[in-house]
């Protein structure tokens, strides 16, 4: 409040002598640098703003002058005591209002905000250690980041580029070479990716949790699950299938936890997919819930999952031919859908053409549709059992 006065009088002050070059200039400066900040919408306005703040400071130190000297001279002119003790006074007032304002922003700044636990996400804390960490990692290493992007500005900086850092989205997908040919390591972050470790011990059981982040709100910001080299992942589906998409993808199975489901009930499923060839392309994964006639969709869909795998974490452009990708799905049934039999089918396609890629089993006979079937499933009637 001591300095919004002062400021509050410069901007007056400065419209009142608005012919001078001078304060014409300040006040032009203080409105051309507000500009970013008016128009961040919902970005930070703290950042965007800083430009103001010379123009601000001057503008507090010109209502800060124009009083002291207002003051002076009309003490001068009076030559009496009480105008002589009134400019001591507001001597006094201005330096105490100073070393005050001073003393709040010290506390404000250095204290309270400093304190904040929301700093460590406004500096990017995390992402920053995560960058270093992986930066020191030996330069023969595999590097998995899950679920922040490899191309994070913050993590490329600080890992000083560094080659052979992937990353994926835990929350939707798993990825996994076969066979690891070098040490591998999983940076999760695992305030944000809850799934990876439980899956990641799955894959590979001797596997091991090596080190750990800076810690934000009393656990670590990220952990680094290590897989020597060598090591096989224990992928294996609950339900086998063998179905090749192209020359590029291999269907390996798929999980499905149940086999009947209540109308408007949502079905989950974990696709088994592995990269047998290069896909110079981005594909779209798709798991369809077909079965009677459908007036909506004027066809026997009922449901479907379409997405890049991983929910465009992980696009097949990226797969290293080995790598198996386990991949969730999720289909909601629709609550008017009949009761009855139902089928599941799974393909690929390229969104630009909706173009399906080949689907053929180890026999090399194609699929109908290009789209290869899951199983079947029971969606059941409001009234009937579980």
């Amino acid at each position: 409040p001591f300095l919004w006065v002062f400021f509050f009088a410069g901007v007056l002050i400065s419209l009142f002598r608005l012919r001078r070059p001078t304060h014409l200039f300040l006040l032009m400066w203080l409105g051309l640098m507000s500009i970013p900040a008016l128009l961040s919408q919902q970005g930070p306005i703290a950042k965007r703003a800083i430009g103001t703040l010379p123009a601000v400071a001057m503008l507090v130190a010109t209502g800060t002058l124009v009083l002291h000297e207002t003051l002076r001279r009309w003490a001068e002119e009076k030559d009496t005591l009480p105008s002589n003790a009134a400019v001591v006074a507001l001597r006094i007032a201005l330096v105490g209002g100073f070393v005050g304002s001073a003393a709040v922003t010290y506390q404000d700044y250095f204290l309270v905000w400093a304190r904040d636990p929301d700093m460590f996400i406004h500096f990017e804390v995390g992402p920053t250690a995560v960058g270093k960490y992986v930066g020191a990692l030996p330069e023969d290493d595999s590097v998995y980041v899950s679920p922040l992007s490899a191309d994070h500005p913050s993590i490329v900086y600080n890992a000083h580029n560094r080659s052979r850092v992937k990353s994926y989205d835990g929350r939707a997908c798993i990825v996994a070479p076969e066979v690891a040919d070098r040490t591998l390591h999983y940076v999760v972050v695992i305030g944000e990716d809850a799934y990876s470790l439980g899956s990641l011990r799955e894959l590979f059981p001797e596997g091991q949790i090596v080190a750990e982040g800076p810690r934000h709100y009393g656990e670590p910001y990220f952990v680094d699950f290590e897989v020597v080299a060598g090591s096989h992942a224990m992928a294996a589906p609950l339900q086998p299938v063998q179905a090749t998409f192209g020359d590029a993808i291999r269907l390996l199975g798929f999980d499905l936890p149940d086999i009947s489901y209540g109308q408007g009930e949502e079905i989950e499923l974990t696709l088994y997919l592995q990269a047998v060839g290069p896909a110079d392309e981005d594909f779209t994964v798709f798991v369809h819930l077909v079965g009677p006639y459908n007036p909506a969709t004027q066809s026997p869909l009922w449901g479907q999952s379409d997405s890049e795998p991983c929910l465009r974490a992980y696009p097949t452009s990226a797969w290293t031919i080995g790598e198996i990708i386990k991949d969730r799905a999720r289909i909601r049934i629709p609550p008017d859908a009949p009761p009855g039999s139902y089928q599941l089918v799974s393909g690929f396609y390229l969104l630009e053409t909706l173009a399906r890629l080949p689907a053929s089993d180890p026999q090399g006979r194609p699929f109908p549709g290009d789209a290869v079937p899951l199983g079947t499933l029971t969606v059941r009637g409001a009234n009937d059992e579980p």
